[in-house]
Parts: C-alpha cells; structure tokens; sequence
C-alpha cells in the first residue's frame, strides 16, 4: 500500500482511509514565501528520484506546486490538507519540521492555519507531535489546546525516562517499547502511540499492551491484526 502512491499526498491519504486507517500522519514545514507544506525530507531530492535536490526552506510555494511526485501527485499545502480532511470524519496527527531557524515561524503560521481552515469538528481530532523539544516548547506558550506528542526515535534509549517527558503525550519507534514504563504514562493520564509498525505479528503484540494508537504505513494489515 505505502508504494501505492506518493507519501504525504492527498491520493495516499485517500487510499489509507480506503484500507481502514483511521486518522492519517503528514508532515508540515515552511517554505521560502511562509507558504506551509505537507512533505517530509528537507529536500526534493529522494521524491523526485535524485533530480530534483532544492531545500524545502529554500524554495518558494510558486516553485513546489509544479513538482511532480509520480502518479498525478504533487505537494499540498497545509490549507489543502485540512479543507479535505473536514469533509471526514478522521483523526490528523500532523508533525511539524523545522530547520533549526524557523521554529517560531511554524508554530504561528500552523497556529493560524488551523484556526482559519480547520472546522470545529476537525480540530478537536487534531494530534501533533515534533522531535523538535524547541518546537514544543513554543507550542505550550502558545497554549495550544491541541494534544502534543513528543517523538523518539530508534536511537533515543537515552530519552525514555528524561523528566521532561511526563509533560506530553509521547510518539516512541516500537523498538522502544521494552524500555518505557507504560503503566508511567497510563498513570500520568499521558497517551502513548506507537510507530511505525508494518507487521502482523508487531501489530498483535502491541494490541494487547496499554498503548493507544499504532501508527503505520499499512492500515489494512494491522486492522486485521488486531481484529
């Protein structure tokens, strides 16, 4: 399935909700005119097959929506993404990018963003999450009422127990599973979902722990998992 399309496209994320996902995860960064964009890598390169290697932050919006991903897909804007999400009933969980400079930029233009283009209904589906601690920091100035993830990785063993995570909602690579205290986060009234599971018999043995969410590039396969 994730092959099927482009990643982080509006053609994917129709096919996921076809193959039973609930809710979809997409990436948001900023690019060169402030124009907020759904795309994962920093750059172009790997998406357009090594032809393409201009730098997201770089590159202005008038530029990005003539590039071609690969099956009629191009890149949308964020705007695009939530006007197509409030005709469904589904759950965003929306991570943002930033390239070490812009970080206040992104949480005010996601910020206003969502206040202008999400509906009512859809923003109280809204999840987000970072690797950025200094994303998320300026997202709790703000006093977003959206619930914020913080995300480790496969090589963050060092981070699962540091103090300050209590303080969120926690996205952690599956492989970090053994070390996290799940009945810590069950117990903070923190939620905790795991990524990015692609297996049946992962999606089974994390079914039956206290987490609350699997992500994954493969919808129908874990639904079958855990049904």
């Amino acid at each position: 399935m994730r092959d099927s399309f482009p990643e982080n496209t509006i053609l994917a994320f129709e096919q996921s909700l076809k193959l039973g996902a609930d809710g979809i995860e997409f990436d948001v960064q900023i690019c060169r005119d402030g124009t907020l964009v759904v795309f994962h890598d920093p750059t172009l390169e790997r998406m357009t097959g090594g032809n393409d290697r201009r730098r997201i932050a770089d590159t202005t919006w008038s530029d990005l929506y003539r590039v071609e991903l690969g099956q009629g897909a191009t890149i949308p804007q964020f705007s695009d993404v939530l006007n197509w999400a409030n005709r469904r009933q589904l759950y965003l969980n929306i991570e943002l990018k930033t390239d070490g400079d812009n970080a206040l930029e992104l949480v005010t233009a996601v910020e206003i963003e969502i206040a202008e283009s999400g509906s009512a209904s859809l923003q109280s589906r809204l999840l987000i999450s970072s690797f950025d601690t200094g994303v998320i920091s300026l997202a709790n100035s703000h006093n977003w009422v959206w619930p914020f993830a913080r995300l480790l990785g496969p090589d963050d063993q060092d981070q699962t127990h540091t103090e300050d995570l209590a303080r969120y909602g926690l996205h952690a690579h599956y492989s970090l599973i053994e070390l996290l205290e799940l009945a810590r986060w069950t117990n903070a009234g923190k939620f905790i979902n795991v990524w990015t599971v692609n297996t049946h018999s992962l999606a089974r043995q994390l079914g039956s722990l206290t987490i609350d969410g699997i992500i994954t590039d493969c919808p129908e396969l874990v639904r079958n998992a855990l049904e």
